[in-house]
């Protein structure tokens, strides 16, 4: 049995309508990444020398960087912003995840819908923050994306939980 043209094409509309007049850039947060500090010079075993270099953000003397401690790495944070429509009423997300069978979810989850090219990012992404009621709220990945759509899948659907 297949799903009439029309059927996706009015389905796909309708997703577009919804993320593109309801949906918010959302932040994607990566895990973060160690590099070497721009600030002090290392010449031991990748420890600061407790040396400034030359041109540094933040000069410093007779002590530790500041910047790095004297360890001479520096986390770094990554992140994208995606655009994704936010399901975050919470009757709405539990009928939709009784729908799909996933299981049982905890409370103060949200569901996120976003194109499918964003599957990836979703995938490799620690958390996400969104905005509700103008505040930030954090968002943990509950489970995997999912292909969404009616015979093509245009979107992925992905559900999170609040942090604490």
């Amino acid at each position: 049995m297949s799903i009439a043209s029309s059927l996706i094409t009015d389905f796909n509309k309708g997703m577009n309508y919804l993320k593109d007049n309801f949906g918010q850039a959302v932040k994607v947060v990566y895990p973060s990444i160690s590099s070497t500090c721009s600030n002090c010079s290392s010449e031991f075993a990748n420890k600061s020398s407790h040396r400034v270099l030359s041109g540094s953000p933040v000069p410093f003397s007779n002590s530790s960087c500041v910047m790095c401690g004297g360890t001479n790495r520096i986390m770094t944070e990554s992140f994208d912003y995606i655009h994704m429509f936010v399901h975050v009423n919470e009757d709405l997300v539990y009928k939709v995840i009784r729908k799909l069978k996933i299981g049982k979810v905890p409370k103060n989850s949200i569901i996120t819908v976003c194109d499918i090219k964003y599957t990836s990012q979703v995938r490799k992404c620690d958390y996400i923050i969104t905005h509700e009621n103008n505040n930030p709220v954090k968002y943990f990945r509950f489970m995997d994306p999912m292909p969404h759509g009616l015979g093509t899948s245009h979107y992925i659907l992905c559900v999170w939980n609040q942090e604490g």
